[in-house]
């Protein structure tokens, strides 16, 4: 009888130590290892300090990736080309570094090929394509100089 009361009292330190030693109940977590070095990560709850000390929780980290899909045209890469934010919950940017933005245009499609925003002119530096209305899920943005294809990038609307 004594002996058990002293394993569970051993036991309940011991949970107690591990539960204050982690601060937050993750997801999944992994740690990988290559001849460059070692990262370790986790998905979970992001909480960061503000300036006053206080800290704040500002939900779960979500998996998002950024690519370029497709070939891209020669032209591609002489044209400063980019987008934000990706994944989206409204508003995407496209951002062209050009000073005539006349033959260029964009053309938002689903998954499945089907155009949601049908060719649209590209009239400024910073075109807001807006994405609001749209139901969630992966959508292709293709963009075009004088019809030619010049990016294809996929966007996340959450």
């Amino acid at each position: 009888m004594k002996l058990n009361r002293l394993k569970i009292t051993f036991v309940g330190l011991v949970m107690s130590q591990m539960v204050t030693a982690q601060s937050a109940v993750v997801a999944a977590g992994v740690k990988a290892t290559g001849t460059g070095g070692s990262i370790t990560y986790s998905v979970g709850p992001v909480i960061f300090k503000k300036p006053d000390g206080s800290a704040a929780a500002t939900g779960l980290q979500q998996p998002y990736e950024i690519m370029t899909l497709g070939t891209p045209s020669s032209l591609a890469s002489t044209i400063g080309l980019t987008y934000y934010p990706n994944p989206t919950d409204s508003n995407l940017h496209l951002i062209l570094n050009q000073s005539s933005f006349d033959l260029y245009d964009y053309e938002v499609l689903t998954l499945e090929g089907k155009a949601v925003l049908v060719t649209k002119s590209i009239v400024s530096a910073d075109t807001v394509i807006d994405l609001a209305s749209q139901a969630t899920g992966i959508y292709l943005v293709t963009v075009r100089y004088q019809h030619e294809i010049l990016k294809t990038f996929k966007i996340i609307k959450h």
